[in-house]
């Protein structure tokens, strides 16, 4: 998508080239911004003349998409590839709502020209794949963050992709393979529990600890839990060999994917079903020992910057997963642990960003160990609901 299809469509399309243009500057303001917290006065100012010609040169990108949208010369293709470069800098710059607007443009554009929905393919050849899967990523993560549609949309989607399900192989061969059917995968288990659970689409970042699966549906979040665990059968010859390779992007992506994974079954698994008090989130110390180790094993490796040098990833890798531990993990130590990972490695993932999750978390276990001095705190005195209706992550 990135070393492809987004250049050539800058080639022949100015628009989106200023986009990707002004990506570039806000990343070069991120650079400058970590030498000027060594308090240089030069990095300073030069943080800000890139900031300044970031939204310069993003202005003009936006206009001049206005003008090819209303004289009507924009195709399909197009449009995707321009909510997607809006997305990415609205989402590097911190501005989550008009980045998860994008989201859902770039969707609901795609979704009516799919000619099968089973089989996840758009009725025009010009529209690759690569597109297609790029926007099933960005709608997990914008239901990972908030919420996307209705519970009377979440159920539409929740049978989405059905024969490739039935047709997923025992063994992937290639990581393309693997990538493709988890997007699907995980797509419909969040659209289904999304919409049996009764969610308010207002705020951002929430996480009400208090929802529960009626017992009559319990069977079936078993039933898609079955097809993750399924997946990951067929994930795991590749994530073996990938987790001793000396390729830094396979052995990150390869990780990515596992955590995502790891972060999705609890997700899912957590909630409790209508004849329990409390989920019970002791049973999955496993899973977050698990989640700590990859996250920090990601965040360590050569390839990605030390501590304190902010980065930007379009894909989500380890800050979803470390703020679920660090909101939900019942054992203080662990949970701590990835607080320290967030806030020790500044960055922003899409539309997550380390700093504010790590601040959030923290100030939350705070107030639940006010009242509880044990190793584990009790699932009874944890923060049961938590809203937040507004929050500033401009850079």
């Amino acid at each position: 998508m990135w070393t492809r299809l987004v250049p050539q469509a800058c080639e022949a399309d100015p628009p989106i080239r200023y986009g990707v243009i002004a990506i570039a500057a806000l990343k070069r303001t991120s650079e400058a911004k970590h030498v000027s917290a060594n308090w240089s006065k030069e990095s300073t100012d030069e943080a800000q003349i890139y900031h300044q010609f970031a939204f310069k040169v993003y202005g003009k990108a936006i206009r001049e998409m206005q003008n090819t949208i209303m004289t009507g010369k924009q195709d399909l293709r197009t449009a995707l590839i321009t909510s997607l470069v809006i997305t990415c800098f609205e989402s590097f710059h911190g501005a989550h709502e008009s980045a998860v607007k994008q989201i859902r443009i770039g969707i609901s554009l795609l979704e009516d020209h799919l000619t099968d929905k089973l089989l996840f393919q758009a009725d025009s050849p010009s529209i690759e794949n690569e597109i297609i899967q790029v926007f099933g990523r960005l709608e997990i993560q914008a239901m990972a963050f908030s919420q996307t549609r209705s519970p009377e949309g979440h159920f539409k989607m929740k049978d989405f992709g059905q024969n490739s399900i039935e047709s997923m192989p025992q063994k992937f061969e290639t990581f393309r393979d693997a990538e493709f059917y988890f997007e699907i995968v995980v797509q419909r288990l969040l659209h289904h529990m999304t919409s049996l659970v009764n969610v308010d689409c207002s705020g951002r970042l929430k996480q009400d600890n208090d929802l529960f699966i009626p017992k009559e549906h319990m069977l079936t979040r078993e039933t898609h839990l079955i097809t993750l665990r399924k997946w990951h059968d067929a994930f795991k010859p590749l994530l073996k060999t990938a987790r001793t390779s000396s390729c830094s992007e396979t052995f990150i992506g390869a990780s990515s994917m596992q955590l995502v994974y790891l972060t999705t079954y609890f997700s899912a698994a957590v909630i409790r079903d209508s004849s329990q008090a409390y989920a019970d989130t002791r049973k999955f110390m496993p899973l977050f020992t698990q989640m700590v180790s990859l996250a920090r094993s990601i965040l360590e490796h050569p390839s990605h910057e030390k501590t304190g040098n902010s980065s930007f990833s379009f894909e989500m890798q380890a800050v979803n997963p470390l703020y679920n531990v660090a909101r939900r993990c019942p054992h203080r130590g662990l949970r701590h642990e990835a607080i320290s990972l967030l806030l020790s490695y500044p960055r922003r993932e899409g539309l997550w960003d380390s700093i504010f999750a790590g601040k959030f978390a923290e100030w939350v276990s705070m107030l639940e160990e006010e009242i509880c001095d044990e190793e584990f705190v009790p699932d009874h005195l944890r923060c049961r609901g938590v809203d937040i209706l507004e929050c500033n992550m401009m850079t």
